[in-house]
């Protein structure tokens, strides 16, 4: 990291992002919305892996007019970068590693996909929430 410490606008991320977890299975997900800094979303999926009970973490955002997805576990689970392809197969940029794997796509793509009629976090967070599940299940 060039710079570690968190600005306002930062920590206002963290608290967005608090506030709008779900966890399920030892999945932690949450979709902070605009953020203007693209860094915060990996420093967010770093910080809710250490959440009690999660042994993934989940965290997307918008960044300009893309929806990245930054994903982390703690390493002894199915690959990060295996669950991230198969949820992007032809859609975005998708890679990683075993426990750190990372998604951009266009949001307006993201939207035509998948069905998104709206520009509400709810409902992009939702959809993935419900991706990932079932990209996870059927890894098993």
């Amino acid at each position: 990291m060039e710079n570690p410490s968190l600005d306002p606008e930062e920590i206002h991320s963290f608290i967005r992002a608090l506030k709008r977890q779900k966890l399920i299975e030892k999945v932690l997900f949450t979709h902070i919305g605009r953020v203007k800094k693209e860094d915060i979303i990996p420093r967010l999926a770093d910080f809710c892996l250490q959440m009690a009970g999660a042994e993934w973490s989940v965290v997307s955002g918008l960044f300009q007019r893309n929806l990245v997805i930054s994903i982390r576990n703690v390493g002894y689970v199915k690959s990060a970068a295996e669950i991230v392809k198969k949820v992007f197969t032809d859609t975005s940029v998708a890679g990683g590693h075993r426990t750190m794997a990372k998604a951009v796509i266009p949001i307006r793509d993201f939207k035509k996909i998948f069905h998104i009629t709206t520009n509400e976090n709810k409902e992009i967070g939702d959809k993935i929430v419900e991706l990932f599940l079932k990209a996870m299940k059927e890894m098993g």
